[in-house]
């Protein structure tokens, strides 16, 4: 059996949220070495560039270390921003984290991370070298 997660998805764009929001388990976290920002990996495949603004949120929510966001639900929903270079209103996708920290409370509670599907390889350099 081939896991086609890896085929299926990419990053969360304001295109996949326009006409309604994704909720997602997070299944792993990686900096990016391209943008130097934390990405999210989701249960759905897709993945998440947080940038600053958005790891605000997610900290708040869920604390400071990456291993602490595993297993959270979270929202991604269409926004909006005033870009300050051009004065122009642009499109983006804020996170809102769904589930709580503790797990107290009636709503969804954070995923245990052993019943999550298994993240997809990041790294391709780390295949063997065939000679």
């Amino acid at each position: 059996m081939v896991d086609i997660r890896k085929y299926a998805s990419g990053f969360i764009t304001a295109d996949d949220v326009r006409e309604k929001p994704i909720e997602a388990h997070i299944i792993n976290t990686y900096i990016s070495e391209k943008h130097d920002c934390l990405v999210l990996e989701l249960d759905s495949g897709d993945q998440f560039y947080v940038w600053p603004g958005k790891g605000r949120a997610l900290t708040r929510a869920y604390g400071f270390e990456s291993t602490d966001l595993i297993g959270h639900l979270v929202r991604f929903e269409h926004g909006t921003y005033t870009d300050r270079k051009d004065g122009q209103i642009k499109e983006t996708v804020n996170v809102v984290p769904v589930s709580s920290r503790d797990g107290g409370g009636d709503g969804p509670k954070r995923a245990d991370p052993a019943t999550l599907p298994k993240p997809a390889l990041n790294d391709d350099l780390s295949d063997d070298v065939p000679f």
